[in-house]
């Protein structure tokens, strides 16, 4: 398995503020309680909430090569690396099981302060010495 390498934090960045806008984009048309339905989804419906568990694993998975590539910077920058990257892995393995409500909730409370975060660790980005 290849590390990943420093210099790509800047695109890991990148990849969670893009999919934090289109989370925001693909539930803008939902509400709570359509998206947390326990009854049979529609296409559309599954569409979003497939598209949803997708952006919620790439923030995972970006925080996570982000920690893989600098630990000292993830822990520098604030990024709660652990608690999406486990966000990410109940997701895709735990498929079956997938609360959207809680999803939702994550949506809507927790992806907006990681954008803001993100935001900030971008402007104030600069390469590690080497």
């Amino acid at each position: 398995m290849t590390r990943p390498h420093p210099e790509r934090i800047p695109a890991y960045l990148q990849d969670i503020l893009d999919s934090a806008g289109l989370l925001q984009a693909y539930l803008q048309p939902c509400t709570r309680e359509t998206f947390a339905s326990e009854g049979a989804p529609t296409l559309q419906l599954t569409l979003v909430r497939d598209s949803v568990v997708r952006r919620l694993e790439i923030i995972g998975q970006a925080l996570h090569n982000i920690h893989a590539a600098d630990p000292a910077y993830a822990q520098h920058a604030g990024l709660d690396v652990q608690g999406w990257y486990g966000l990410r892995s109940k997701i895709s393995h735990g498929y079956e099981n997938i609360d959207y409500g809680l999803l939702w909730g994550v949506v809507q409370q927790d992806v907006p302060p990681l954008a803001h975060q993100v935001r900030r660790c971008l402007q104030a980005w600069h390469p590690p010495s080497l």
